[in-house]
């Protein structure tokens, strides 16, 4: 006897969808590992979108199970995190398949039994719905507390490097497009000066080399470093913090006025 049984795509991307976002948030509270909520939600939209391909291709079985495997798992990784190295890498991939596993046999309780099927079913449906909503709300709030910020130009600014920390005047400039080569990540812009006032060497671990154009007329490339914590703070005390905040280094003064020595990327 032939049993049929219907299913419905959008669910099955949805159920993965979920599950690869837990994955995550639960290898993030397990390593101790900072992330970024968008970086997570795109790893596993990602890794869930592979997945729910391979549920409706021929590939043999073998195969299907080894792009869903490693595949999957290093897609998750290295989009819902950044700054890897190779040994916390395999680390975290073989805890990733450990969760998933556990994960996994859950389920399979799971669908075992009729009422917790269907109990599952909505829960499912309810946290993918909750999930955009928060995201939504989450984006829709940092755009504001930007607009907040970004309303007075000039901001007080510290800087932490190695234990150390660094005070100056910071400026918001549109038209900094400066940008990490190796990560993509924005870049500030700071004049040298300031990190000898305060007798911070440039330090070697995350040294970058940042290419510029346009930086009093000039093209070339510009030292950089990647700082502890940026904190800048606004005329009316709101404050923001950045972590692994990739800094430049420019060799003259930024500011003829010298109002300010730190020039900031409203993409950080």
């Amino acid at each position: 006897m032939i049993e049929i049984v219907e299913v419905y795509t959008d669910v099955v991307f949805l159920f993965l969808l979920v599950s690869d976002y837990v994955l995550l948030r639960l290898l993030s509270i397990l390593t101790g590992k900072k992330a970024v909520q968008f970086r997570l939600f795109i790893g596993s939209l990602a890794a869930s979108a592979i997945a729910w391909m391979l549920q409706f291709t021929t590939t043999g079985r073998a195969a299907r199970l080894f792009l869903e495997g490693p595949l999957t798992g290093c897609v998750m990784l290295w989009i819902g995190f950044a700054d890897w190295n190779k040994r916390d890498f395999l680390h975290s991939l073989f805890l990733l398949y450990f969760c998933t596993f556990c994960m996994g046999g859950f389920w399979n309780i799971v669908l075992r039994s009729r009422f917790l099927w269907h109990f599952a079913y909505g829960a499912i449906l309810f946290a993918g719905m909750l999930l955009f909503i928060v995201l939504f709300v989450k984006k829709g709030m940092k755009i504001m507390g930007e607009l907040v910020l970004h309303r007075s130009q000039s901001t007080e600014v510290c800087l932490k490097v190695q234990g150390k920390k660094a005070y100056c005047k910071g400026f918001w400039d549109s038209g900094n497009s400066l940008t990490d080569p190796i990560t993509g990540k924005a870049v500030v812009l700071l004049e040298k000066g300031i990190m000898e006032k305060y007798q911070i060497p440039i330090p070697v671990k995350g040294f970058r080399v940042i290419p510029f154009h346009s930086v009093g007329m000039d093209n070339g490339v510009l030292k950089g470093f990647v700082a502890d914590e940026l904190s800048v703070k606004d005329e009316n005390g709101y404050e923001r913090c950045f972590e692994k905040t990739v800094v430049a280094i420019y060799e003259g003064k930024l500011s003829i006025k010298e109002d300010y020595q730190m020039i900031l990327n409203p993409h950080i």
